[in-house]
């Protein structure tokens, strides 16, 4: 280019094209070291994700590896609880079985007995009828426990009247408390909700907490048996005046079992009536507690709830 004939405005627009196109080389270098910068950091951290990848690889491994593990042991636990299931059956079976010729010829010996009250043979076979009862009683808590273990165990429901099902109960027990001088007090309102539950089971269930008043509060023991309503729930209360028991013992009644120390010698069983009956109260939907203070007397109560017909329903 001849620059004589340039002027000085040609050569101020070509001055600020090259200094643009300077500006530009500069950002465009700029912009690359920033790209390489990223790029690096870039693999940086796909380094650290395909060593993170790696890791969870093997911890997917261990998981994997564990559960197989658990689930061999899970079908082995399952097959040696259904041989215990079937053992437990089997033997209460063969027990039974003869236990019942006992029980029936025992009771036809022991009316003739009782022709004569001062006979040594009936006490002897009161003694033996009794033996019997209480070895059937255990069998059957046996029964339920390995029953309600099984997969396959289910309770059968109906409609039914709490209050005819206590009634029904204390008429059955007290003949028992009559010996001991035991009185039996029902509190029962004029109605309550109907609940939805297994009659054969709900009855033993209260059988077996007047029972246990009966058994451990003594001769001339007061026990009550008390149905409420309350909201959406209906409340059974067996209530006794005996000794009471310890927090200690509360925490732990309900386990498989475990039998108050005090009681051990004085009262044989399995300790299983109580484990029993909660779990057949939660398998209704209920709950089942004590409350006790001891020199005063305990109460066991549960709550069932109320069949869904009886339950109040919002008008609309």
């Amino acid at each position: 280019m001849n620059y004589e004939h340039v002027t000085k405005e040609q050569l101020t627009k070509e001055l600020k094209e090259v200094q643009q196109l300077v500006t530009t080389f500069k950002g465009q270098q700029t912009e690359c070291k920033q790209a390489k910068k990223a790029a690096a950091n870039l693999g940086k951290v796909n380094q650290e994700l395909l060593a993170e990848i790696a890791k969870y690889k093997k911890i997917g491994k261990d998981l994997q590896k564990r559960y197989d593990m658990e689930r061999e042991q899970r079908v082995l636990l399952e097959k040696e609880r259904g041989e215990r299931l079937q053992f437990i059956n089997t033997l209460a079976h063969e027990l039974k079985t003869p236990l019942t010729a006992i029980v029936a010829s025992g009771g036809l010996l022991l009316e003739e007995l009782r022709e004569d009250p001062q006979s040594l043979r009936l006490r002897l076979m009161e003694n033996i009828i009794r033996g019997t009862e209480r070895l059937t009683g255990r069998l059957s808590e046996l029964l339920d426990m390995a029953r309600m273990e099984s997969i396959g165990f289910t309770l059968t429901y109906e409609l039914l009247d709490i209050r005819t099902l206590l009634q029904n109960v204390a008429s059955e027990i007290m003949p028992l408390m009559s010996e001991k001088q035991q009185s039996l007090i029902l509190s029962i309102p004029p109605s309550v909700p109907m609940i939805n539950g297994d009659k054969q089971h709900l009855e033993q269930i209260m059988l077996n907490l007047l029972t246990n008043a009966s058994k451990f509060a003594g001769d001339g023991a007061k026990i009550k048996g008390i149905v409420k309503s309350e909201g959406d729930r209906v409340l059974v209360h067996i209530k006794d005046n005996g000794s009471g028991i310890t927090e200690e013992e509360q925490a732990r009644i309900f386990t498989p079992y475990y039998r108050i120390e005090a009681d051990r010698q004085r009262f044989p069983g399995l300790g299983l009536g109580l484990t029993v009956s909660k779990h057949l109260i939660e398998m209704h939907g209920g709950k089942m507690w004590v409350d006790s203070t001891v020199g005063e007397g305990s109460t066991f109560s549960f709550s069932l709830p109320v069949a869904e017909q009886e339950k109040p329903r919002n008008l609309l």
